[in-house]
């Protein structure tokens, strides 16, 4: 039976099994699964049960859901998805699911969009193979810059190496800015 594990950072909060047709994820008590967060919409996402797998619906929450790292609005989970909303993390688990080459029975591996979805390994190695054709040396050593103008220091440029960087005041912010009404992330 597929279960999802409320984890915040590594700690596992619970594990829950999905038994019903739909569970509904959110801040308020009214929801299947409660993530107590400020970042949680009250109704963030819910899950549908179709063909025996589960899908991934945002309901136009504040701040995104989000599987393996890509924002999404629909999408069809697979065992070992990482769904991060707010600053929790649920594992989907389906150990009776099969596992599968992504390249192989495209039917059932696309989303509801009908976009091959890749397992981030399999990503990962396509994207070094077409690197390597390029002559680039490592995928993904430098995902982007974010350049700034400061009053007192003139202008600057971040480079941004990892997937999120975090930006704020707060002691979680690897990017420190200062600010009277600015948030800690």
């Amino acid at each position: 039976m597929p279960k999802l594990i409320l984890k915040f950072k590594e700690a596992v909060l619970k594990e829950y099994a999905l038994e019903d047709e739909m569970v509904t994820i959110g801040r308020v008590d009214d929801n299947t699964i409660k993530v107590d967060n400020m970042a949680v919409s009250s109704h963030h996402a819910k899950l549908i049960r179709e063909n025996g797998d589960y899908v991934l619906i945002d309901l136009n929450s504040l701040n995104g859901t989000f599987v393996n790292g890509q924002k999404i609005s629909k999408w069809i989970l697979k065992n070992n998805d990482f769904i991060t909303i707010g600053k929790h993390t649920l594992v989907y688990i389906d150990e009776r699911a099969p596992q599968k080459s992504p390249l192989s029975g495209t039917s059932e591996l696309r989303s509801p969009e009908g976009t091959v979805m890749l397992d981030m390994r399999t990503q990962q190695q396509l994207l070094e193979e077409a690197a390597a054709k390029k002559g680039v040396d490592k995928v993904g050593e430098l995902v982007g810059a974010l350049t700034f103008i400061s009053d007192s220091e003139g202008q600057g440029e971040i480079d941004l190496s990892k997937r999120i960087t975090m930006i704020g005041k707060g002691k979680e912010a690897e990017i420190k800015i200062k600010g009277l009404f600015l948030p800690n992330i």
